[in-house]
């Protein structure tokens, strides 16, 4: 009888998860922390990774500005930009804002990946836009990353993701779970001849 009632509280506990979509969505990524494969050289103080997540969408890129609030990789192949998020985020919509002074068309062809795993890929034919938006991603992830296909420089105004610190267990289920666990192991073990 024990036994029944440990696991009816632990499996009980298991359900009682905070459900993400409770939580009103946010861009998490003015949170995080960004890196990029290469600074541009030119004027390294304008072009840090962590001015993609500054909260200017803004695309206008200037080295005599050194408060200037779009990174810049140096020229390279596949040139990248990501933030890790610092948790495990339920993400619904990421949106990267272009540089809009010049040089729109180095975001033309490129990808974006989750946690490694490939989520989107942009080739405009017709022409780079100010911003781009994937929607409805529906994916739990930490690191977020732009990476180009080509060779070139990577500079982008901001990139936001939207979503929610993805659930998680109670502190007590997971400790109900364990005691759950525990008694079937104990009841297993007297069952042995």
């Amino acid at each position: 009888m024990l036994f029944k009632t440990l696991i009816s509280a632990a499996l009980l506990s298991v359900a009682t998860l905070v459900p993400a979509q409770a939580l009103p969505a946010i861009n998490q990524a003015l949170t995080g922390t960004a890196s990029q494969s290469s600074t541009y050289g030119g004027q390294p103080a304008a072009s840090q990774a962590d001015h993609a997540i500054d909260g200017n969408t803004s695309g206008v890129w200037s080295t005599n500005n050194p408060s200037n609030s779009l990174n810049h990789t140096g020229f390279e192949m596949n040139a990248w930009w990501e933030v890790d998020l610092g948790a495990m985020i339920a993400i619904d919509d990421i949106v990267i804002w272009n540089r809009t002074d010049c040089c729109v068309n180095r975001l033309n062809n490129f990808s974006v990946f989750l946690d490694g795993a490939l989520i989107g890929a942009y080739n405009q034919q017709n022409g780079p836009t100010p911003s781009w938006s994937l929607n409805n991603v529906g994916q739990t992830g930490q690191v977020v990353r732009v990476q180009l296909n080509d060779r070139d420089y990577l500079h982008l105004a901001e990139v936001q993701v939207f979503g929610t610190v993805a659930a998680v267990p109670a502190p007590g289920a997971l400790g109900l779970m364990g005691l759950g666990l525990m008694g079937l192991g104990l009841v297993a073990r007297r069952r042995r001849p």
